[in-house]
């Protein structure tokens, strides 16, 4: 699929504590890549729209990458931090050398 996005796709629910302290840290990383060309980091709140799974817990982050074509996604099981989110996404972009894009 030449010409996509890779999306990085938080679920959340805003009376969720986890979700409310994740925030800023999710929000951070957004500011980072916000300029880099084919990743887009997007949020869904679980209680106003409806997701791939049932009951899914959040906060859930979900990477769906053209690297693989993988149309499923990969759930992202790391530590809450801008550095392993960061570390995760280099490793599975379908863009090289992404940390590299990253003006801070």
């Amino acid at each position: 699929k030449e010409g996509k996005d890779d999306v990085l796709l938080k679920y959340y629910a805003p009376w969720c504590k986890y979700c409310v302290e994740f925030a800023p840290v999710y929000e951070e990383l957004g500011r980072l890549l916000k300029n880099v060309k084919g990743i887009m980091v997007a949020k869904l709140d679980v209680d106003q729209n409806e997701t791939f799974i049932p009951k899914m817990p959040v906060p859930t982050v979900v990477f769906f990458t053209n690297k693989y074509g993988n149309k499923k996604g990969i759930f992202y099981h790391g530590e809450r931090t801008i550095e392993d989110i960061l570390e995760f996404l280099e490793k599975h972009s379908t863009y090289v050398n992404l940390l590299i894009l990253i003006t801070f």
